[in-house]
């Protein structure tokens, strides 16, 4: 079967888009993993206005590109699978972030951190618990695509 230049082009683009993804949120993980609940929110605040600003156009340039692929390998099996799984990990990072993690953003940009808040600690374990699923997610579609197209170019 062969493979069209869109295709390949297709491919690479999701393969570096979702590994900018998985990798700012491995980072995120990482970078914050041996912090306090306390210091964990004083870095989200530090962090929260630049990644406002490019992690939703990232997921949906992903989202657009993944839906290209699809299209360009829908008689490709494992690649249009791939492509299906990782839209819907995407579509889900996207939901996941809406309804768990920006709500609670929301509240860390308002805190005082002299004065924290009462439920500091319930909130940061929730936004974690909202990182940690979106990570997962998206951390296997990478996987899936990157071992979609691994298996279709033959390597």
């Amino acid at each position: 079967m062969s493979v069209s230049i869109a295709q390949k082009v297709a491919e690479i683009v999701s393969i570096v888009l979702m590994s900018m993804l998985a990798g700012t949120l491995f980072g995120l993980a990482w970078a914050t993993s041996g912090l306090d609940r306390k210091q964990l929110a004083g870095t989200l605040q530090l962090i929260l206005a630049p990644l406002e600003k490019w992690f939703p156009p990232l997921c949906f340039a992903n989202l657009g590109v993944l839906i290209v692929l699809g299209i360009l390998a829908r008689d490709s099996g494992f690649t249009l699978a791939s492509a299906v799984v990782g839209a819907i990990a995407v579509v889900a990072l996207i939901v996941i972030t809406v309804r768990g993690n920006v709500p609670i953003n929301a509240e860390i940009k308002r805190w005082d951190m002299s004065n924290p808040p009462a439920d500091l600690d319930d909130q940061v374990r929730r936004w974690q618990r909202f990182n940690s699923a979106r990570s997962v997610i998206i951390y296997f579609a990478y996987v899936v695509l990157v071992t979609a197209v691994a298996v279709r170019s033959g390597h």
